[in-house]
């Protein structure tokens, strides 16, 4: 929906962590595809900016806007909004106008080494992610809020279980070219599985460290093992 928004172009959460995972991501020189395989480790896995997160407040719109309002102090040349749209200021100062009469888009993060805007898009139940390249002006809806690899090349677009059925469980590598765009490289089997990922980590630009942990839609969250051997 973000996409064919624009014009000529484009809570807080409670997890239990079970085992931790490593996702090892290499780039073959002559396919350049990305191989991603799940491996277990001994590793301590540390969240590092990874959801947004406002622990005074229950709505997830209004944390997002309490984000939008930071990036708005530190950056407060790069959007406005007026009754009807939010506009966004590319790198070489042209515009990107985004129809959003009922404000339910909100620029929540710059990511400045891979000149990137996240967005969050709010819907009346769930919401989605968008990131907006600031040099072409692409845009890319991936699923999750996105950890980017310390090259910045890649990032993993993470959206955790919780206990709403609005939004599925995301875990998707992403690629981002130098057009701006953004290719999905490498996908989790959340919903099949009934597992989401928490507390995503990079260790290198090839290297992301992850837990895994399940939501049962009665009790409280449980470990992952109690799936997989049950």
């Amino acid at each position: 929906m973000f996409n064919s928004l624009v014009k000529g172009a484009f809570g807080s959460r409670d997890t239990t962590r079970g085992s931790p995972h490593t996702l090892d991501v290499r780039q073959t020189m002559k396919q350049r595809l990305l191989l991603a395989t799940l491996l277990l480790t001994s590793c301590a896995c540390v969240a590092d900016g990874w959801q947004l997160e406002c622990l005074d407040l229950s709505n997830a719109h209004e944390c997002a806007m309490r984000y939008e309002a930071s990036v708005a102090n530190e950056f407060p040349d790069l959007f406005t909004r007026n009754r009807a749209s939010l506009t966004i200021t590319l790198k070489d100062g042209s515009k990107k106008v985004i129809n959003d009469p009922i404000a339910r888009l909100n620029v929540v993060r710059v990511h400045a080494p891979s000149h990137t805007v996240i967005v969050r898009e709010q819907y009346s139940e769930g919401h989605a992610w968008h990131i907006l390249d600031l040099e072409s002006g692409v845009s890319t809806e991936i699923g999750g809020f996105p950890v980017f690899s310390p090259d910045s090349r890649l990032f993993f677009a993470i959206e955790p279980v919780t206990e709403s059925d609005y939004n599925d469980a995301v875990a998707v590598v992403f690629r981002k070219g130098d057009d701006g765009r953004a290719q999905a490289v490498w996908k989790a089997d959340c919903k099949s599985s009934n597992w989401g990922p928490t507390s995503p980590k990079w260790y290198s630009s090839g290297h992301l460290s992850l837990d895994k942990c399940a939501c049962c839609r009665v009790a409280n969250r449980s470990r992952m093992g109690k799936y997989i051997s049950g």
